[in-house]
């Protein structure tokens, strides 16, 4: 099975809203829609926020992709990591076509473990110490390594999880308009 997943998650916390959360990410929480995280796993436009094992958990490409295009947070990078809180936050995308894999861990906003790679470009980057569980670069499988690094998000490795994992409710958010950027097209 070719997995496509980009995931985002911390601890969650007794005030979390995920309305509230979407619209401080720029999405639109007027329009949300119901989905089942089998369905959320894969990307789409948007963030989808559910929980799931004490984690608020946001599915969504555009978010990780952010987080894991380098290792020193971009302006965007780290107004998503200030959202999010200062709190531990798992980020893991994976490409299993293409061989792409990534994941990092920031607490308090700094990057202190993370992974980015895929077939034809070999190793793109990484910073931090390695983990325990990592294997030696010679026997190294990005997909694996994802799934293992979710681990503590789920309770269990994706590829090996049961369906009542896969039928967890989130909602997803749309990106919001700026209406001011369309309003300079038509004005004249």
């Amino acid at each position: 099975m070719g997995w496509k997943l980009s995931v985002v998650a911390r601890l969650a916390q007794a005030d979390d809203d995920p309305n509230g959360i979407a619209e401080r990410l720029g999405y639109n929480t007027s329009s949300c829609e119901k989905i089942t995280l089998d369905r959320g796993l894969y990307p789409a436009p948007g963030v989808a926020l559910g929980f799931w094992n004490s984690h608020l958990i946001l599915l969504s490409e555009d978010i990780a992709e952010t987080l894991l295009s380098e290792p020193e947070p971009t302006a965007q990078g780290r107004h998503l990591l200030q959202v999010l809180g200062p709190s531990k936050l798992y980020v893991g995308m994976l490409h299993s076509v293409t061989d792409l894999y990534g994941y990092a861990q920031y607490q308090n906003g700094r990057l202190v473990r993370g992974r980015v790679g895929a077939a034809d470009e070999g190793l793109i980057w990484q910073s931090g110490n390695p983990w325990s569980w990592e294997p030696p670069e010679d026997e190294f499988e990005g997909e694996q390594a994802v799934f293992t690094f979710l681990t503590e998000v789920f309770g269990t490795s994706l590829d090996t999880a049961d369906d009542l994992l896969f039928k967890a409710e989130f909602q997803r958010f749309r990106k919001a308009w700026r209406w001011s950027g369309l309003k300079r097209l038509f004005r004249r």
